[in-house]
């Protein structure tokens, strides 16, 4: 059995199982990315057209962690990319415009 979470219930004065550890630790790295995902799209929403190193400098959370969901963030396109990335004219990101909702997509949504 792998290890596993015990859950008191002060009520019943019983024990359950719970989790396992495993899935906890993969809930809570999960909950971490999320945070960093909302802080990294909420300073380059507030800092439009800031160089990566900027971004992720801003924002608390591990090295390795932080570049791995902005890497995510960007192949997905929730952030846009512009910029030549070389030498005196690094990459600078920003949150991309929503496209207008024409009236063939309203009817589409509804």
């Amino acid at each position: 059995m792998p290890e596993t979470q015990l859950v008191w219930d002060a009520e019943s004065r019983s024990v359950s199982v719970g989790d396992t550890i495993e899935g906890i630790r993969e809930v809570s790295a999960e909950n971490v990315r999320e945070r960093i995902e909302n802080a990294i799209f909420t300073f380059v929403r507030e800092n439009p057209d800031t160089a990566r190193d900027e971004i992720v400098s801003a924002v608390h959370g591990n090295g390795t962690t932080k570049y791995a969901v902005f890497k995510r963030m960007v192949e997905s396109g929730l952030l846009e990319r512009n910029g030549a990335g070389v030498k005196n004219s690094p990459y600078r990101y920003c949150v991309p415009a929503l496209p207008y909702l024409t009236e063939s997509a309203a009817v589409l949504a509804a």
